[in-house]
């Protein structure tokens, strides 16, 4: 992360965290800030956790207080549409006897935040074991997902998408994914059956939900962070800010870390140094500790 992005990603953090001011207050100067960081936290879904830490500040312009608001009840309205649909597809899949993880955002939205529509996504990510690929495949367009074109091969990508129109035309995009990630290298990290043997239910999206245990889930997130180095993402203001620095990204590290207990912490860095990911885990931490302390 560059010194630039550094400064944004520490603005971003102060503001969704409430530290750059007292709500109490009304701080002038916090506004001010939060209006100059407004285009980067459009660009990285932070209005909805904005519309809670500001709204009851005074000082906030009307505009911006309309646009938090707007975001925020839009999201909370579409979480309950899609938590219904994600409800389905588990479901469904439960009964077909495909094991079934949801990991990354999905997940975690549910299990580390104050309210799941503050974890903003773009998707639904679903794992399962190569060998349930088919029935999983077949499951979804039973559904009415639509498999979208996408790059094939067993040695460059471990992937589908698929899409769907739902409730009220929300669309509804599930990343199927069958390795961890469609790096060879960082797939080894973690496997299949570790992860399910390790499982934990997310009882609030689905009684057929199921996710990685926190260790685990922090360390998929430092690799897939890793996977993400060489991506800009946007830029604004000339500043580039690369997927790797999204500022919701390192906040999941960030409370995944303050979540596992002291031995658990043991044994996901004896895994780390085992499966060569070391590296990977403890920029993520650090980057994470930068930006939240």
């Amino acid at each position: 992360m560059d010194k630039q992005s550094q400064q944004v990603g520490r603005v971003l953090a102060n503001l969704i965290t409430g530290k750059s001011h007292s709500v109490e207050d009304g701080s002038i100067a916090a506004v001010r800030l939060l209006a100059q960081y407004l285009p980067y936290c459009r660009e990285e879904g932070l209005l909805a956790m904005l519309h809670d830490v500001y709204q009851a500040n005074e000082s906030l312009p009307v505009e911006i207080a309309t646009e938090l608001k707007l975001i925020a009840h839009q999201a909370a309205a579409i979480q309950v549409i899609e938590q219904r649909a994600i409800d389905c597809v588990l479901t469904n899949l439960q009964r077909a006897s495909v094991q079934v993880l949801v990991i990354k955002g999905a997940a975690l939205a549910y299990q580390i935040y104050s309210s799941p529509w503050h974890r903003s996504r773009a998707d639904t990510d679903l794992l399962v074991q190569e060998s349930d690929l088919a029935e999983t495949v077949h499951t979804l367009q039973s559904l009415g997902y639509e498999q979208q074109i996408s790059v094939q091969g067993k040695w460059i990508n471990s992937q589908r998408s698929f899409k769907a129109t739902g409730q009220f035309g929300v669309t509804h995009v599930i990343d199927l994914h069958w390795r961890i990630n469609n790096s060879w290298r960082l797939s080894e990290a973690l496997y299949f059956d570790e992860m399910w043997s390790g499982r934990r239910p997310v009882n609030l999206l689905s009684s057929a939900a199921f996710t990685l245990c926190d260790s685990d889930a922090l360390l998929l997130a430092a690799i897939h962070r890793a996977g993400h180095m060489r991506y800009v993402a946007y830029v604004v203001n000339n500043v580039r800010r690369y997927e790797s620095d999204f500022t919701l990204w390192l906040m999941d590290i960030h409370l995944l870390a303050g979540r596992i207990a002291p031995s658990d912490f043991d044994r996901l860095c004896q895994l780390a140094v085992q499966r060569r990911m070391a590296t990977y885990l403890i920029d993520a931490l650090q980057c994470s500790v930068d930006l939240f302390g």
